[in-house]
């Protein structure tokens, strides 16, 4: 059995990785799906102090305080900034280093720099004119990729807007993700531009993996099972 951890991204929660963590749960595994400051169910915790460090100290207090070992970490979207992080803040804790259409920063990065110019400037704009100046509203998120539109109305009925320092706070990196044995990168067929492009590099790279899965931006959604399958096999 091992424990594993599934890191959500921008405007969801730790609820959205339920057909994926009732699988692994059914197969035998840990599974831990915490939920970051200020968003799901504790989305009234937002302020404008919420940031990209808020977020890699909800996740190592949960490995610290679930005492896990070995982990097997599966960061979606912007999670895959908040695993970059966590590579060099828990050395020797993962196990392996999943990334699914998710950010694979360089040092000095923000998840902002992942947007095209206009979409930046749509961010800030709307954060602005919506979010009180530190709220991104929700209604940015891509779409799901549910066939089922009552099930999408039901998902984007439980996001939450997000807070926008942790989107414009660049990433401090070492090399603590190199040292992780195991590291592998996931992208749909229709993943945003960075995503693929990241997608590339860790083709080219001798130690990383490479998987293409489904053609949504939420797999674990829309390929549950096919997702269960790859992370079984890394445990």
């Amino acid at each position: 059995m091992a424990d594993v951890l599934l890191i959500h991204g921008a405007w969801t929660g730790g609820w959205m990785w339920k057909p994926l963590r009732d699988r692994l749960i059914a197969r035998g595994q840990n599974v831990l799906t915490p939920t970051l400051t200020g968003m799901g169910e504790r989305e009234h915790l937002l302020t404008r102090n919420t940031g990209l460090d808020t977020h890699v100290r909800d996740l190592a207090a949960v490995v610290e305080w679930e005492m896990l070992e070995d982990i097997v970490a599966v960061a979606h979207s912007y999670g895959g900034m908040l695993l970059s992080a966590l590579a060099d803040r828990l050395p020797g804790k993962l196990a392996a280093a999943v990334f699914v259409n998710a950010a694979l920063p360089k040092h000095g990065e923000a998840m902002l720099d992942y947007q095209t110019p206009e979409r930046a400037r749509e961010v800030m704009a709307l954060a602005e004119a919506e979010g009180d100046g530190y709220r991104v509203p929700k209604r940015l998120l891509l779409k799901t990729g549910l066939a089922d539109p009552a099930a999408e109305t039901a998902f984007l009925k439980r996001t939450s807007d997000h807070p926008l320092k942790s989107l414009t706070t660049p990433l401090a990196l070492g090399d603590g993700l190199a040292k992780v044995a195991v590291k592998l990168h996931v992208v749909s067929e229709h993943a945003p531009k960075r995503f693929a492009a990241d997608h590339l590099w860790a083709k080219a790279q001798s130690d990383w993996r490479t998987v293409e899965l489904g053609g949504t931006h939420f797999p674990m959604l829309t390929e549950p099972d096919a997702m269960a399958d790859l992370i079984e096999g890394l445990t």
